[in-house]
């Protein structure tokens, strides 16, 4: 009994098997606490670098790479103005400048802008907090030229990474290369939509899409279909990017007790919950080889795998040797090689189970992303490409600091090798523990080279013993 419930404790605490260990009312109480107090952290460590960090301007932006590389995300700020204050901006840290490009305004009657959202596009050093000062500019700098286009008529979006034709009865039609090579392809039928075995019939959603896209500069689409798959509403939200070839996915269903999954007459049937591909899944028709494997990104290791069922903790992949389709997830931590030449993501089940039957109600949320590769599997960076998509930069705005500290923070200054990541930071008996992982195989060894004076830097394993003080390099 005492282990049941430890058990059913670490689940929760992991976020892992709530509907099916039957921990949904905990869940619902103590999730949203959790959320709510990991945010209040990022809040208030944000806060307290941003007040006291160097800045000028209409307003300032501080910045946290979290990642241990660099990275240029896009980030977005919101200002509010006086009357002829600007009518255009230019974002400064330090020495260097960065062009702003404003998404939408509302303007005075002069032309000068009462409030506007504002995007940018910072270098970030490494584990790094960046203040950013927004300034008036002139004279006027026109917006770069856009290279996202949608064709209204055809329902296709060409970016410099993809041409994608939307079903105008939701879903996809194709997903080409910008050079021309399919992707995902169907023949005349659709190649990406959801489908699953609802109230015992096998269901396909169809939907009809919205596009959004700003009168003003914006690096990225917004895709909008709103549907029904049998009698259950959804809505699907796509974005695509011109820097980068991710192709972000987020669909919420609005359930309401429908039987979904393997259908069983069974009220304890332990075999119809591990059924993947009859649950209520994503689905798309690729063109890889039949002979594609499985890659499954699992705690400390990377391995291909020939089972149908591929399981990761942050992506999975599938690839032919020649190409490969990797998914990034937010939750959704398994994928189908299903035998149709498809693969899907499993995203809901509500049926009887061994240990109860477990209904849905109520609107649940999916996050997860499609990252087309070439190549070599090993080669594609998959794992800091996924940790990208998982690990979003948080950002604060604040207009008045007390500049008592420089504008740019690396609390860890390190040089790491290509494959190699920080996956862990944390104080611990009076020290500051930095935990590394070399994720890559190209290489027998990586090093970490740390760039710090008067510190005092050991090598310890995972158990805290000490293998090598004073280190400089490892």
């Amino acid at each position: 009994m005492i282990w049941t419930k430890l058990g059913k404790i670490c689940l929760l605490a992991q976020h892992h098997d709530i509907q099916i260990v039957g921990l949904i009312p905990e869940a619902r109480k103590l999730l949203p606490r959790s959320y709510e107090t990991s945010n209040l952290v990022i809040e208030k460590s944000m806060n307290f670098f941003a007040n006291q960090m160097k800045g000028e301007g209409l307003k300032q932006v501080t910045v946290f790479n979290p990642l241990s590389w660099e990275h240029s995300p896009w980030v977005m700020a919101y200002i509010s103005l006086h009357k002829g204050e600007a009518k255009n901006f230019i974002v400064r840290s330090g020495n260097k400048s960065y062009p702003a490009y404003v998404v939408n305004s509302n303007e005075y009657s002069d032309g000068s802008l009462l409030d506007a959202f504002v995007i940018f596009k910072p270098d970030l050093k490494p584990l790094s907090l960046t203040s950013f000062s927004i300034m008036a500019a002139e004279p006027e700098m026109n917006n770069p030229v856009d290279n996202i286009q949608y064709d209204e008529e055809n329902l296709i979006i060409r970016t410099p990474f993809y041409n994608l034709k939307l079903n105008e009865k939701g879903g996809f039609d194709y997903l080409k290369s910008s050079k021309g090579q399919l992707i995902f392809n169907n023949n005349q039928a659709k190649c990406a939509f959801f489908e699953g075995t609802i109230d015992g019939n096998v269901q396909v959603s169809e939907g009809r899409w919205s596009i959004y896209k700003s009168k003003g500069y914006m690096p990225w689409i917004k895709l909008v279909e709103h549907g029904y798959i049998d009698d259950i509403p959804y809505t699907y939200e796509v974005m695509l990017y011109e820097d980068k070839p991710v192709i972000d996915c987020k669909v919420s269903f609005d359930f309401n007790g429908q039987m979904i999954g393997h259908p069983t007459e069974d009220k304890r049937d332990w075999h119809s919950g591990f059924i993947h591909e009859e649950k209520l899944r994503f689905k798309l028709f690729h063109q890889l080889e039949k002979t594609s494997v499985g890659i499954r990104d699992l705690p400390f290791a990377i391995s291909e795998t020939s089972d149908k069922y591929i399981e990761g903790n942050y992506w999975t992949a599938l690839t032919d040797g020649d190409n490969g389709i990797a998914i990034f997830n937010k939750g959704n931590m398994g994928s189908i090689k299903e035998d149709e030449q498809c693969l899907s993501i499993p995203l809901a089940f509500s049926h009887y189970y061994v240990w109860g039957i477990r209904p849905l109600y109520g609107k649940y949320s999916y996050e997860f992303a499609l990252y087309p590769f070439q190549g070599d599997w090993k080669q594609a960076d998959l794992t800091k490409r996924s940790l990208e998509y998982a690990f979003q930069t948080p950002s604060v705005q604040t207009i008045k600091t007390s500049n008592t500290m420089d504008c740019e923070l690396q609390p860890l200054n390190a040089s790491l090798e290509n494959d190699v990541i920080l996956t862990a930071l944390y104080p611990n008996k009076g020290g500051i523990w930095a935990r590394y992982f070399k994720y890559g195989e190209l290489t027998k060894s990586s090093s970490v080279k740390f760039n710090t004076q008067n510190t005092v830097l050991n090598e310890i394993d995972l158990d805290g013993n000490l293998l090598r003080p004073n280190v400089k390099k490892i």
